[in-house]
C-alpha cells in the first residue's frame, strides 16, 4: 500500500514495502537500512559512521546525556521512495514515535542524517513543541502544531546547518541583506504557509541564535511553551530577541554568505520535493 503508515509504525512498513529489498548494518543504539545493490550500499560504512555522530551531535546541542531509544535509520535513493511508504515526498522522513527516520542519498543528494536524526532524537526527549513534556506524538491542535513549525524544524535544520556550500546562517544573513528575511511573528505564526526553503533555513539560524547565545536548558522553555516564553526564559521582548538575532546575521563572515540567494538556490541540484 502507498497509504502513510500512522505516526509509530513507519519502522514496521518500510521494510514490509515489496519497493526495497534492504541489508541491515545493526550496532548497540541504532540500526542502518540500506536497499540492496544501490547507490548507498558501496557507502554502507561511511554512512553508519555518520549516524553514530548524528545522535551524538544531536545530544550536544540538546544538552542531553543519552538517547535512551533504539533508532532505526532507513537509506532510500529517491524522493519517490519516501513518498512510497510516507505518502509525502520528502527529502527525509522523521518518526519519532517509532524511533525512525529515513533520507535520501544519491550522487546530487547529499543525505541529510544530521536533520532527521535530530528530530528523532528531540522529539522523543522533549516531545514535540508545545505539546505535552515528552510526547512524541504531534499536538492534536493544528494551530499549536503550526506554531511549533519553527522550533521543531528549526533545532533539525540547525543540526545539518549545510545548504550546498553554505551556513544556514550565512543563508539568513543574506536574506537579511536583501530585505527578503521573514518577520518572526511569520515564522512563528505562518510557518508551513511561506517558502519553505527560506522558513526552514531562517528558522534555523534563529535556533542557532539562541543555543549559542544561551544555553539549551533556556531554549527547552521556548520549545514547551513557543515564543510567547523568551521573557521567562531570555528576560527579553520578542521584538529585542528579534533585533539581537539579526545583528548576529549582519555580523556573519562573508566567507559564509552566498552572493545572492538566487545563485546558491541555483546550484542546489537535489531534485525538488513533489507537490
Amino acid at each position: 500500500s502507498d497509504r502513510p503508515p500512522p505516526m509509530g509504525k513507519f519502522g514496521e512498513a518500510a521494510p514490509a514495502h515489496p519497493r526495497f529489498v534492504w541489508d541491515s548494518i545493526p550496532s548497540e543504539t541504532f540500526t542502518l537500512y540500506i536497499p540492496r545493490g544501490s547507490y548507498a550500499a558501496a557507502r554502507a560504512s561511511e554512512y553508519r559512521s555518520e549516524v553514530e555522530a548524528g545522535i551524538a551531535h544531536a545530544l550536544a546541542i540538546l544538552g542531553e546525556r543519552a538517547y535512551p531509544a533504539h533508532l532505526q535509520v532507513f537509506v532510500m535513493g529517491s524522493r519517490e521512495d519516501v513518498e512510497a511508504v510516507t505518502g509525502t515526498g520528502w527529502n527525509g522522513w522523521s518518526d519519532p514515535a517509532g524511533n525512525n527516520a529515513a533520507v535520501v542519498a544519491r550522487p546530487e543528494c547529499r543525505p541529510v542524517f544530521k536533520h532527521e536524526i535530530m528530530h528523532a532524537v528531540s522529539i522523543s526527549l522533549w516531545g514535540n513543541p508545545l505539546g505535552p513534556d515528552k510526547d512524541p506524538y504531534p499536538p492534536k491542535d493544528s494551530a499549536r502544531m503550526e506554531q511549533g513549525g519553527w522550533l521543531r524544524e528549526g533545532i533539525a535544520a540547525a543540526a545539518e546547518d549545510l545548504y550546498v556550500t553554505y551556513s544556514y546562517r550565512g543563508m539568513a544573513a543574506q536574506w537579511l541583506a536583501e530585505g527578503t528575511i521573514f518577520p518572526l511573528d511569520t515564522l512563528v505564526n505562518r510557518f508551513y504557509r511561506v517558502d519553505d526553503l527560506a522558513a526552514y533555513l531562517q528558522s534555523a539560524s534563529l535556533v542557532n541564535y539562541l543555543l549559542k547565545q544561551y544555553e539549551a536548558e533556556r531554549f527547552r522553555l521556548v520549545w514547551r511553551d513557543g515564543a510567547g516564553a523568551f521573557e521567562h526564559a531570555y528576560g527579553k521582548t520578542s521584538e529585542q530577541v528579534e533585533s539581537e538575532w539579526h545583528a548576529w546575521l549582519r555580523a556573519t563572515p562573508a566567507s559564509e554568505r552566498p552572493k545572492s540567494i538566487v545563485q546558491a538556490r541555483s546550484e542546489d541540484q537535489c531534485p525538488k520535493r513533489r507537490k
